[in-house]
């Protein structure tokens, strides 16, 4: 079985679906990645680009496609009016491709695919990032602590040890900051400061707003398209459609 599976701008649920993606490859499942331009920012902040090469190494639908690769035209996204995918998977699908979907823009790889997807019938799951009023819990890429923070001007470790450039002091005040489309989510930073003022993963509290819920309600009253709370059970219809 041959999957397409899109990848958005989303740090909520990121990591479980490409642990999802991992699973169905395990079960010998194809899976080509289709990646938006935010959605490979975020992939890269978060340290998880390595684990989507992992499971779609290249080679003939095995391969990573994004919108730096396929510019404007997403010409790979016609694979799916070609039907060489039986199913499209969007997870997680930020609220901005949420909203674009539910108002037929395609300006995005991802976008492209799902239009491409409707217009011959192939089946689309989709994993909303936030997709009722209810708060859920949201892991943040590196941060920087203030209060704990002291300011060590030239001799700021995160920032001599980190290897991209994302960690700098600001050339006025000399207090430090984050470049993070710059950031690889390697961590080191976490490591060198000695006074912890550098975090990873901390846990923010958030909810779909108003507007977010009428497009998810959109997209479900759309024909061959499935709405889905988590990857997973993703997975399970998967298994039952093959």
């Amino acid at each position: 079985m041959n999957i397409a599976w899109g990848i958005t701008g989303a740090g909520y649920m990121l990591e479980e679906s490409i642990v999802a993606i991992g699973e169905l490859v395990n079960l010998g499942v194809n899976v080509t990645c289709f990646i938006s331009r935010a959605g490979f920012e975020v992939l890269r902040m978060y340290g998880l680009l390595n684990m989507v090469r992992k499971h779609c190494p290249g080679g003939y639908l095995h391969e990573i496609f994004t919108d730096y690769d396929e510019g404007a035209s997403s010409p790979h996204a016609a694979r799916l009016a070609l039907k060489i995918y039986r199913v499209l998977v969007i997870s997680p699908a930020s609220s901005n491709t949420i909203a674009k979907i539910a108002n037929g823009i395609s300006d995005t790889l991802v976008t492209n695919a799902f239009m491409n997807a409707c217009k011959t019938g192939v089946k689309v799951l989709i994993v909303p990032s936030e997709s009722s009023y209810k708060h859920v819990k949201s892991k943040t890429p590196i941060s920087v602590n203030r209060a704990l923070c002291i300011s060590c001007t030239t001799k700021c470790p995160p920032s001599m040890k980190c290897p991209t450039g994302a960690f700098t002091l600001n050339n006025i005040d000399k207090l430090p900051g984050l470049k993070l489309t710059l950031c690889e989510g390697c961590r080191i930073c976490v490591e060198a400061c000695p006074y912890g003022a550098v975090s990873f993963g901390l846990i923010v509290n958030t909810r779909a707003r108003e507007i977010d819920i009428e497009n998810i309600k959109k997209i479900k009253s759309m024909d061959n398209v499935k709405v889905f709370k988590n990857p997973f059970k993703v997975i399970d219809f998967i298994k039952r459609y093959r």
